[in-house]
């Protein structure tokens, strides 16, 4: 049957006056809240049968299956127009008359203990009756507050007002207890129950400001949030479980950071059979660690949680838990070599640095887990991996020799070397392939660039294959050239004596009219030669030459910063991949402009979309020295591996999606401090929390 407002009008329910379509719309809002007073006091009316015994003795009883047919037409009013101004009359407005809202009567009929349904005799039925009544009232109110919450989408400030009424009248009917209470509720509340009421409530957080902040701050919300992800069977119900949480860390970081959540992070991924949850609770501490970077100093299981990321990274079979995976284990680098590099000097030992994240990467051989995963089948898994294994080579600390690490197992530098040779250039729209190329070029280009030991050691590995040094060397060079010039923004190189290399002090430059700066050639020579004078001991690793010119323009600097960045990377795989064997003291040759088979060109600002082709001059297959393997485990027992698992479809897949707004945190990471979001102001609450009714025990802890 049809009860909408307009055309096509079946009779109403009993008790119900007649709808009648006028043309006037005034005279049709008025029509629409005579409707929905005459519904609300149905259902009340029905709601005193429902919990006495046989009906109090009325003789016109309205049964479950009609109210159920209420909510639908409740639903079918509001959605006919979506003016904001008639939401809110109808919504609020309409209640003059002494009849509560609607929020308010649906969660009545949540917290009522239902005894008697017209028509039914046995206990069974009226179990099963009111089953059904309660899972669609959960539903009814569901889409009321997606109807009404608005404030999430650009509009105006009544858009946002009749939300934060929503949000008043739920709080003073104690909604958001009352949904926990029957999230948490046991065996005895059905599991449809269970997920409507927790959908309901991730709808709440998910479209309403001022439901984030109801659910902040109802007493024990995060905990019993926390219970369901821990004993709720169904996975349906944990996956929104973790939503609400994933999404209240967007606006409420610090408050679970306080809580104790965070530190049960690592016994609830590791041991959930959902991929939704792994994905969701992964995210949420990436979102944490971005809004108090202090936060990762104090977090207690640092070698728990290092562990639990590289297994995942090694057997979880889902391409989206090893993509967020990847993304925390980047913003951990950032963040810990941003802080140890405050504190960081040249007499500091490698044994006096403090213990991170990175520090147990690193002793559990985490870069070879990362540079397996640059060998995905996924290409998105490729490139964040790429991006991560960067990270990991920029921001450790410079004590650690990672590019000493890498040559000691030379499988480890032959999956680098084999995932930067391509037969083919990747499509310009395959900005994964792209990325993951530009990645990996960037992170061998720092590692040649910290170590004379490392250049010369692979130059040497590579002599027996003159054919394929000039192709590797053209296709590396060609990747740094794919990006503009601002992608090297902040890539800062410290070499393993401590000194910065990409420093602008002593750096002479040639400014041509109208063109880019260029760092002199000299000067590019004189880094290199220095640094293999300090690692010899032929000079002090403290003598910083002074700046031969003073920079007034912050614009100019940021320019040069980025171009010294680009061509020390590009001279240092040249210096590497070249028969020079690694040392520019034994070059018979200056720095070139060319290499052999790609012109070495200045990154534009903008994007070459069709770096130069090259041909391939690989040694044959089995040829190449110690091809690479497999990354062995960094566990001796590893866990048996998550099967794979459908995707659900629940609301989680979209806040996987909402997700990606995270991006803006991790470029602009540590240049400013989080500030929560404003919340708008919530109407007072009058009403004070009176019990819960019927069959809902309050949450312990109440």
């Amino acid at each position: 049957m049809n009860y909408g407002i307009g055309g096509g009008m079946g009779p109403p329910p009993p008790g119900l006056p007649p709808i009648v379509d006028l043309s006037s719309p005034q005279q049709r809002l008025q029509t629409e809240i005579g409707t929905l007073q005459a519904m609300t006091g149905t259902m009340l009316e029905a709601l005193e049968v429902f919990c006495s015994q046989g009906g109090g003795g009325r003789a016109e009883q309205t049964t479950v299956d009609e109210v159920c047919e209420l909510f639908s037409l409740v639903i079918s009013v509001l959605q006919s127009d979506p003016d904001v101004n008639r939401l809110r009359v109808l919504l609020f407005e309409s209640t003059h008359g002494g009849y509560p809202d609607i929020f308010t009567v649906l969660l009545k009929y949540l917290s009522a203990r239902i005894v008697y349904s017209p028509g039914k005799v046995t206990p069974e039925d009226i179990r099963t009756s009111f089953n059904k009544l309660r899972t669609t009232a959960l539903r009814t109110l569901t889409k009321v507050i997606s109807i009404a919450s608005h404030d999430h989408y650009p509009g105006s400030n009544d858009t946002a007002h009749v939300a934060a009424l929503a949000a008043k009248s739920i709080v003073e009917s104690n909604g958001v207890e009352l949904l926990l209470a029957i999230v948490c509720g046991g065996p005895q509340v059905t599991e449809e129950a269970k997920i409507s009421a927790i959908e309901c409530l991730f709808v709440f957080i998910m479209t309403n400001t001022a439901g984030k902040q109801a659910t902040i701050s109802t007493k024990g919300g995060l905990q019993f949030l926390s219970m369901a992800l821990r004993t709720e069977p169904s996975p349906t119900v944990r996956n929104y479980a973790a939503a609400c949480i994933r999404e209240l860390a967007n606006t409420h970081p610090l408050h679970i950071i306080n809580s104790e959540f965070p530190e049960a992070v690592v016994d609830l991924v590791r041991t959930d059979s959902s991929a939704d949850v792994r994905v969701l609770i992964t995210e949420m501490m990436d979102v944490l660690i971005k809004a108090d970077t202090t936060y990762i100093q104090r977090y207690p299981l640092k070698k728990e949680l290092s562990e639990l990321l590289l297994n995942l990274l090694s057997h979880d079979t889902n391409t989206e838990v090893a993509g967020i995976t990847c993304r925390l284990l980047s913003t951990i680098f950032i963040v810990e070599g941003k802080q140890i590099s405050a504190i960081n000097h040249k007499d500091l030992d490698v044994s006096e640095l403090p213990v991170t994240f990175t520090s147990h990467v690193l002793d559990m051989g985490g870069f070879k887990v990362i540079l397996k995963a640059t060998t995905s089948s996924e290409p998105k898994v490729r490139a964040v991996a790429a991006e991560t294994f960067r990270n990991l080579v920029q921001w450790v600390p410079w004590q650690c020799k990672l590019g000493h690490k890498l040559l000691e197992d030379w499988t480890s530098m032959g999956v680098l070397l084999n995932g930067l040779k391509t037969d083919t250039s990747p499509a310009p729209d395959d900005r994964f392939a792209q990325t993951a190329l530009v990645e990996l070029s960037i992170a061998l280009g720092i590692l040649f660039a910290q170590s004379p030991y490392t250049r010369s050691t692979v130059s040497q590995e590579l002599l027996g294959f003159p054919a394929w040094l000039p192709t590797l060397r053209s296709a590396v060079i060609t990747n740094l050239n794919h990006p503009a010039l601002e992608y090297y923004s902040g890539i800062d190189i410290t070499d393993i004596t401590g000194h910065p290399i990409t420093s602008l002090q002593g750096i002479q430059w040639n400014q041509t009219p109208g063109g880019p700066p260029q760092p002199k050639k000299a000067s590019l020579r004189n880094i290199f030669i220095e640094q293999e004078k300090r690692v010899a001991g032929e000079m002090s690793a403290t003598n910083m030459p002074p700046p031969s010119t003073s920079y007034d323009d912050p614009e100019v600097m940021k320019q040069k910063s980025m171009r010294l960045a680009y061509v020390i990377l590009a001279y240092s795989i040249h210096l590497a991949l070249s028969v020079q064997g690694g040392s520019v003291q034994h070059a018979s040759v200056p720095p070139p402009s060319q290499p052999v088979s790609a012109p070495l060109q200045y990154p534009s600002n903008t994007p070459v979309m069709e770096p130069p082709a090259y041909q391939p001059a690989y040694p044959p297959p089995g040829h190449l020295p110690n091809p690479p393997a497999p990354a062995p485990s960094v566990y001796s027992n590893p866990p048996q591996a998550h099967a794979a698992t459908p995707v659900m479809h629940t609301r989680s897949s979209m806040l996987r999606e909402q997700g990606t707004r995270d991006e803006r945190f991790h470029q602009s990471l540590m240049k400013g401090g989080y500030q929560e979001p404003p919340v708008p102001p919530m109407p007072p609450v009058q009403q004070q929390h009176q019990g819960y009714p019927g069959m809902y025990p309050p949450p312990q802890g109440q």
